[in-house]
């Protein structure tokens, strides 16, 4: 299956579940085409839709509820309910029960690339 059908069914079945805004998409496809490490961070469905054939010693470890889309760029700080300094995961978009080997994975893949960086 080509990828622009994967995302075309993936945009889709999004659309199903929640309100879209078709010029946000647009600016997304705009921007996937700037860098690799865009391309890779926007296409995290394509990922989690082939790993279990690339990696699949992956697959039979014990399943916990994952970030998923993991990467340096979802830590940081920000203030708890008492106003304390707090470090940790701040982005959950992608957050699911699999396999806890797929975030390394994922986290592993997203740092191969310099971020802000494109390949050449």
């Amino acid at each position: 299956m080509s990828f622009r059908k994967d995302n075309d069914e993936y945009e889709t079945s999004l659309a199903k579940q929640c309100d879209i805004v078709a010029k946000d998409v647009d600016y997304k496809h705009h921007r996937m085409k700037k860098s690799a490490f865009i391309f890779l961070r926007a296409a995290y469905f394509r990922w989690a839709k082939k790993i279990g054939t690339l990696c699949p010693e992956l697959m039979d470890a014990p399943q916990v509820l994952s970030v998923g889309d993991l990467h340096l760029e979802n830590f940081g700080t920000w203030r708890d309910a008492d106003g304390r300094l707090v470090w940790g995961v701040n982005d959950f978009d992608e957050a699911a029960v699999m396999p806890y080997p797929l975030d390394l994975a994922q986290l592993a893949q997203n740092r191969t690339l310099p971020i802000g960086k494109s390949m050449p």
